[in-house]
């Protein structure tokens, strides 16, 4: 893979973890590109670049998200030999996430329906 191409690559994950958090602390109607351009060390014309529009990038940092999420859960359900310790810590896993997901849409206040 070209230099180049890592860069990019490396740049854009950058972008995507950013995100992540910004969606997390304010949620994802009060996420601004400024906002995850701000968090990432970049510039909005840059995060423009990379995604094309709010809506992909938004997008694409939940599936990123969700993504290392499973990946993560995979490691440690690895570990584990018996059914019964596999599905407590998957429990376990999805309630601790749930607390920090950006998925969850918030307005203003921050508070659920």
């Amino acid at each position: 893979m070209p230099a180049q191409r890592k860069l990019s690559d490396a740049r854009r994950k950058q972008i995507l973890r950013a995100a992540v958090r910004v969606i997390s602390d304010r949620g994802l109607c009060d996420t601004r590109i400024a906002d995850i351009a701000e968090r990432a060390g970049a510039s909005a014309a840059l995060v423009i670049y990379y995604f094309g529009t709010k809506d992909r990038l938004l997008a694409e940092a939940l599936a990123y998200s969700e993504e290392a999420f499973y990946h993560h859960a995979a490691r440690e359900l690895a570990e584990l030999s018996s059914a019964r310790e596999k599905l407590a810590r998957v429990i376990e896993l999805s309630c601790s996430a749930s607390a920090a997901d950006p998925r969850r849409a918030r307005s203003g206040g921050g508070e659920g329906p």
